[in-house]
């Protein structure tokens, strides 16, 4: 009978536990919606934006915001300003013509109903793509992981300090998904070497954006400064969902007075097409 009334004591201490429960509240404290800024100047005709939208919560489910009506220029170190209008909401884009020049530093300003952003970026001379090449590895290989392996080769410039980031293309569409995709290094791949080869991009078996037969691949080359470099940097190493716009992010460093962000002004380069053949 001892096990009995042990048994029965067990239940009864349980049930008074249970009784006791009492469920609590967090609050967690939310930061201030800020403006989040995407700005790009490229060294090609019409390529050249400023996205701008507000940051929602980490918990939100709705689509952020666009920053509307808000002025948005262009200055660079030779005295030249460009006003960029609003495409689309929250888009803002210069004329077709507008062409980002290799050495010249560029000072985005931003008035918004709320306040004021500014940045400044330079931009950073090209570096040439080599070679491109597709490695199709099976299972048991004993040098690659199964799946496909895109592999670049990019030219050195010893002479000054070098940060890349690279995106792949499929038909001349952009690879870039989230930013666990994103492919950055800088300078120190090359070693001592002229040049430097490495996996831009990776697709298993599984995967239902893999390249298939009679697609052709070609990779963008971006040079860019150091904040930018810092910037993706950080955000390919941040769990975040839906990128810069889709939630609040976290410790990504950002280059913009008054707000958070980037804004990068990047020479890229093409490489020549690779075919997928199996």
């Amino acid at each position: 009978m001892k096990i009995v009334k042990t048994l029965i004591a067990l239940i009864l201490l349980a049930t008074s536990i249970t009784s006791c429960q009492k469920v609590v509240e967090l609050k967690v404290a939310e930061p201030d919606p800020q403006v989040a800024v995407e700005g790009v100047i490229t060294n090609t005709a019409g390529e050249s934006y400023v996205k701008l939208q507000w940051t929602k919560t980490y918990f939100s489910t709705e689509a952020p915001d666009a920053v509307r009506e808000a002025l948005v220029t262009i200055a660079d170190d030779e005295g030249n300003i460009v006003v960029f209008s609003e495409n689309l909401p929250g888009l803002y884009k210069g004329p077709d013509s507008f062409t980002g020049f290799i050495g010249r530093t560029y000072h985005l300003e931003i008035e918004y109903d709320g306040g004021t952003l500014q940045a400044t970026s330079t931009l950073q001379d090209t570096v040439r793509v080599l070679g491109l090449e597709l490695v199709k590895a099976r299972a048991g290989d004993l040098q690659w992981e199964e799946g496909y392996h895109l592999i670049g080769t990019m030219a050195n410039q010893p002479s000054i300090k070098n940060y890349f980031r690279t995106e792949a293309m499929i038909n001349g569409k952009r690879q870039l998904s989230t930013a666990s995709d994103l492919v950055v290094f800088d300078d120190q791949a090359f070693g001592q070497g002229l040049t430097a080869s490495g996996v831009i991009a990776y697709w298993d078996e599984e995967d239902e954006t893999k390249p298939q037969v009679g697609d052709t691949l070609s990779i963008r080359l971006y040079s860019l400064d150091e904040s930018s470099y810092n910037f993706y940097l950080a955000l390919a190493d941040t769990p975040m969902q839906g990128g810069l716009f889709g939630k609040t992010p976290a410790n990504v460093p950002s280059n913009i007075k008054g707000g958070i962000g980037l804004f990068q002004a990047c020479a890229y380069t093409l490489s020549g097409d690779v075919m997928v053949t199996e």
